[in-house]
């Protein structure tokens, strides 16, 4: 299970949705790997405290870094992926990114990191993996946007939505 983009600012939801996935992961404890990551250097560390309280074996690094810019499992395939990044941010440093090998399906807009999260997603999936994606709108299984995401094209989002969908 692979939890990148783990910020602190999702609403409460998203806190009791996690909470499921989390127990039904627990039975599986000792039979799965874990990794995370998160930029936030405090909560960062309030991120392996409370793991470790509980007993939650999670690799999310040596330190707190960027998903973007200095992906701490870059050759990571997983399962599963469980994330809540930030929606609609636009500060993400897209434009020291453009020939990254996670742009798959075509290059994300500089402005707005929706469609780099999720090529991010996709890039770090197994063959046979699965994503559960909330970009803060609803809880899900599935990759939720903020409202007017998917039909947008700004930037060329539909274009990369349309490559990701096909």
């Amino acid at each position: 299970m692979h939890t990148p983009g783990a910020d602190g600012g999702r609403p409460q939801g998203q806190l009791d949705f996690e909470a499921q996935l989390w127990a039904a992961a627990d039975k599986l404890r000792g039979h799965m790997d874990a990794y995370g990551q998160e930029s936030n250097y405090t909560t960062w560390k309030l991120a392996r405290m409370n793991l470790a309280i509980h007993g939650i074996g999670v690799n999310v690094g040596q330190r707190n870094a960027d998903s973007f810019r200095a992906d701490l499992h870059p050759n990571l395939k997983a399962d599963f992926i469980l994330a809540n990044p930030p929606f609609n941010m636009s500060d993400w440093g897209g434009e020291n990114l453009r020939q990254d090998v996670r742009w798959k399906f075509g290059m994300p807009p500089v402005n707005n990191a929706n469609y780099a999260w999720i090529q991010h997603f996709i890039h770090h999936l197994s063959p046979v993996g699965m994503a559960g994606v909330d970009f803060g709108y609803l809880p899900s299984a599935s990759a939720v946007l903020a409202h007017g995401s998917i039909s947008s094209n700004q930037s060329g989002e539909g274009n990369s939505y349309a490559s990701i969908a096909a």
